[in-house]
C-alpha cells in the first residue's frame, strides 16, 4: 500500500533520530545532523553540482542509476546518471544563506530513499523543488511539485529536522515551556516572531519551515484574530 498518514512520518522521523542520536551517543543535541542521517542510517551518497534544469526552482536530486539530471560541466549543459541513491543538490546551496534550506533539501531526498525502501514504486528519481506562484509551470512539472510523494518528502524532512522532543525542549529554552499564540491563522507578536527565529537558527532551519511545523503538530495557542487587536496601538478616534 502505497500510502502513508502523517503521523507515520512524523513517528518514522523522530525514531531515526533517536537512533542516530543514541548509536553516536550524541549530547544536547539542537541542530539534527541532515547529512550524518541520510548517510549513516539511509546508505545515501551526498554530491554538489550546479543544476542546468529548465525549472530554476529544482534543488536536490535522488538518483535511481537510470534517470539523467542536467548539471552544468566545463562550461556546458550535460546530462549525468549518478549512481543510485547519490542525493545530488545544487551547488548554490552551499552557501552559507541557504544553510537551510540545504539541510531541508538533503532531508526532503533521504525522505524519498526511506519511503521507497519500505513501499517499492512511491518515489523514484524525484526532484525536490518549491513552488514558484510566478513561473510558468508545465503540466508534468505541476503534478510533480504536487505529487504526494513530495508531500512526504517535505513532512519526513521536518520530521527528521524538528521533531517533536526537540522543539519542546526550544520551547523550555526560549520561552518558558509555552506555546507560541497565533491570531487568526497568520497573526503573530513581533515579541513573539523573534522567539521563533531564535529557535529557527538554533535548530538549523527556515522561520517558515518552524512555523509550519509547529501548526501542523497544533503545537501553538490559537486565538481569535479579534485579540491581535488588542496587541496593536490604535490612535483614538482612528
Amino acid at each position: 500500500m502505497n500510502y502513508y498518514s502523517f503521523e507515520e512520518i512524523d513517528e518514522l522521523g523522530e525514531t531515526l533520530v533517536k537512533k542516530y542520536i543514541k548509536d553516536n551517543n550524541l549530547k544536547n543535541v539542537w541542530c539534527i545532523d541532515a547529512e550524518g542521517i541520510v548517510s549513516e542510517l539511509l546508505g545515501c551518497n551526498i554530491v554538489y553540482a550546479q543544476f542546468a534544469e529548465e525549472d530554476p526552482n529544482k534543488s536536490g536530486f535522488l538518483s535511481d542509476g537510470v534517470t539523467p539530471i542536467n548539471i552544468y560541466t566545463d562550461g556546458k549543459t550535460k546530462a549525468v546518471i549518478y549512481p543510485a541513491n547519490t542525493i545530488v543538490v545544487d551547488l548554490p546551496l552551499r552557501l552559507k544563506r541557504n544553510y537551510a534550506q540545504e539541510r531541508f533539501t538533503i532531508m526532503h531526498e533521504g525522505g524519498h530513499k526511506i519511503m521507497e525502501s519500505h513501499s517499492p514504486g512511491l518515489a523514484k528519481a524525484f526532484f525536490e523543488s518549491k513552488f514558484d506562484a510566478e513561473y510558468d509551470y508545465k503540466k508534468d512539472d505541476l503534478k510533480r511539485v504536487f505529487n504526494s510523494c513530495e508531500i512526504y518528502a517535505n513532512r519526513f524532512a521536518a520530521a527528521v529536522l524538528m521533531p517533536r522532543f526537540l522543539l519542546e525542549k526550544a520551547l523550555k529554552a526560549y520561552n518558558g515551556g509555552e506555546y507560541i499564540s497565533i491570531y487568526g491563522s497568520y497573526l503573530i507578536k513581533e515579541s513573539d516572531k523573534v522567539i521563533i527565529q531564535k529557535i529557527a537558527n538554533r535548530l538549523g532551519v527556515s522561520y517558515s519551515a518552524l512555523l509550519n511545523r509547529f501548526k501542523s503538530l497544533k503545537m501553538f495557542n490559537a486565538k481569535d484574530a479579534d485579540e491581535f487587536l488588542g496587541q496593536l496601538t490604535i490612535a483614538e478616534g482612528k
